[in-house]
């Protein structure tokens, strides 16, 4: 009798349990969606990266180390559209803000190129505050850099060689 009463009872909690509901909701035959309209400046997973970011400017200063990047990232692209240095980036976090800022340190060095063209070239040095966010999600995030302030008299165009970026990039203007 002690057996059969625990049985039913072990049979009424497994029967009597409800199944995982999904994110949409149905009524009548229809499916609702609900989206979020997501703000422009927070930082997102890798699979929504921020669509658009405000116009940085360039830090310049003579008396910057440009060799401290500050807490790691990783640069996925780099390219120039018009006066505005665009970067995508990726970096660890998600629970707190990240900035960025550019630096340079105001030395243009002149090169000679294989066809013995001169042309001046300039290091810019990204540094990343992730101000002490301890979350592991991969951040993927848009910067942009005002070139304009970098913009060498008597020249019209200036490879940056960039911190955590292989390949020269030609600022033309």
């Amino acid at each position: 009798m002690k057996n059969i009463f625990i049985l039913t009872i072990l049979g009424l909690s497994i029967f009597s349990c409800k199944p995982k509901q999904t994110a949409s909701s149905t009524t009548s035959n229809t499916t609702k969606t609900v989206e979020k309209a997501v703000p422009k400046d927070i930082e997102l997973t890798v699979d929504e990266p921020r669509d658009s970011t405000t116009l940085l400017d360039v830090n310049i200063s003579e008396m910057h180390n440009m060799t401290e990047t500050g807490d790691s990232y990783s640069i996925l692209s780099a390219k120039i559209i018009g006066n505005q240095l665009w970067l995508s980036l990726s970096y660890g976090g998600g629970c707190k803000e990240h900035q960025f800022e550019m630096f340079f340190n105001n030395a243009y060095l002149e090169e000679v190129n294989e066809s013995a063209k001169v042309t001046s070239a300039i290091n810019l040095t990204l540094k990343h505050n992730g101000n002490n966010d301890m979350c592991r999600s991969i951040v993927r995030q848009n910067v942009r850099f005002n070139l304009e302030e970098i913009q060498e008299r008597g020249s019209n165009e200036i490879e940056i060689k960039l911190s955590g970026w292989e390949e020269g990039i030609i600022y033309t203007y």
